[in-house]
């Protein structure tokens, strides 16, 4: 799953989202000389959204047709490549119109703060075995074994998200010369728990095939 997701799936979207990060600016400059009566004369902001408008939509319909209904292995095939387009286009025709972008779901503002945390935990939570198959908590009912996962896939983002943004102002403060001191303490401590597991693993302690925690062990399974 890991050579899927790195070098075909998602191979392009590191690359894609540095590139949109680093026009942010430039990006939401021109968002508010839409909305400037001093940039353009009210005619011509109608004129520019809605040419701007018909031309993303022109090009969302010959992904979407040449594309997205492609089968689904000729679509893989494409997606590092493609993936972009209809994200693009939802952000450029979300934030060009002023009725779309003052109206949102506070249950989606609130899920796009752990985004990055759900991608990463979808593989734990969700899925097992190289996502090919599921973790079961609850044998025999699929439907009520998929809420609770959601529930503990939800929470556990959550909680993972502000273990992110603890260690990154920890690690990555301000001041150079705190960041210098916790990388220096932060090495110290993994070359010191490496040590150790070193240890254990040589004294047959940590590889011992019994931990004494066997009743903590999920089913996994296919549905």
């Amino acid at each position: 799953i890991y050579i899927f997701r790195i070098f075909r799936l998602d191979h392009w979207s590191t690359l894609i989202g540095m590139f949109v990060a680093f026009n942010f600016e430039r990006l939401e400059g021109f968002f508010k000389s839409l909305d400037n009566d001093n940039t353009f004369a009210k005619k011509q902001r109608v004129a520019l959204r809605a040419f701007i408008t018909a031309f993303l939509l022109a090009i969302f319909s010959v992904w979407f047709y040449f594309i997205l209904l492609k089968s689904k292995k000729d679509y893989l095939d494409l997606h590092p490549f493609t993936s972009p387009v209809p994200i693009v286009i939802y952000i450029m025709l979300r934030n060009i119109h002023p009725v779309l972008r003052t109206h949102y779901m506070n249950l989606f503002s609130w899920l796009g703060k752990i985004t990055l945390e759900t991608y990463l935990s979808q593989i734990h939570i969700y899925m097992m075995g190289d996502a090919k198959n599921i973790l079961v908590y609850l044998p025999q009912y699929p439907m009520l074994n998929f809420a609770f996962a959601t529930v503990v896939y939800i929470a556990f983002s959550y909680a993972l998200f502000h273990l992110t943004v603890f260690f990154s102002s920890y690690i990555f403060p301000r001041n150079i010369l705190v960041v210098t001191k916790n990388l220096l303490l932060g090495g110290l401590w993994l070359g010191l728990c490496y040590a150790l597991v070193y240890i254990l693993t040589k004294q047959l302690i940590w590889s011992s095939p019994l931990t004494g925690l066997e009743f903590l062990r999920w089913n996994i399974t296919k549905y």
